[in-house]
């Protein structure tokens, strides 16, 4: 498990303030670039990804997804009570944890995630019920993604599928 330096336990600070408040929230800078709008939340375990969904269902039956944090679980247990490093990597050398967005009519994507945390409020075990908080620090880029600096942070409660 990854030992949170003391810096970065002063950026999970709005978690951890929001992490009092019950159900599901999305906010952050990332709101002056893109829509955060959601209308429903899955929490999905997919092979060794953690997928954490903030869903917008809009007229016409669209699903546009203004949020989504994938984490690679390979080799951990997620069991509750326990804060995972974004930032960090797998074995394999490969990023832990990815954000995406898929919206209608805009094709921008994230920034690369620069630092931040996930906590797991409880255990995630399939068809039983997901508590936690994340808080996500996007890489500077001059590419035109979203991001560069900005953040994200919010609390996600659902029952865990596939």
């Amino acid at each position: 498990m990854h030992v949170i330096p003391p810096m970065l336990a002063l950026l999970a600070l709005p978690i951890a303030l929001s992490a009092c408040a019950p159900g599901n929230s999305l906010q952050g800078s990332m709101e002056d670039l893109t829509a955060l709008n959601y209308t429903e939340v899955a929490v999905k375990f997919q092979g060794s990804q953690l997928v954490i969904e903030y869903q917008n269902f809009i007229d016409g039956g669209v699903n546009n997804i203004p949020f989504e944090l994938t984490y690679n679980t390979s080799g951990l247990r997620l069991d509750g009570g326990q804060t995972l490093l974004l930032d960090a990597g797998t074995a394999a050398g490969l990023p832990r944890a990815e954000a995406s967005r898929t919206v209608v009519g805009d094709p921008r994507a994230f920034s690369p995630i620069d630092r931040g945390t996930l906590t797991l409020s409880t255990p995630v075990v399939l068809d039983e019920a997901a508590h936690g908080s994340f808080f996500v620090v996007f890489s500077y880029q001059t590419d035109g993604s979203l991001g560069s600096g900005r953040t994200v942070y919010g609390n996600f409660e659902a029952t865990v599928t596939k």
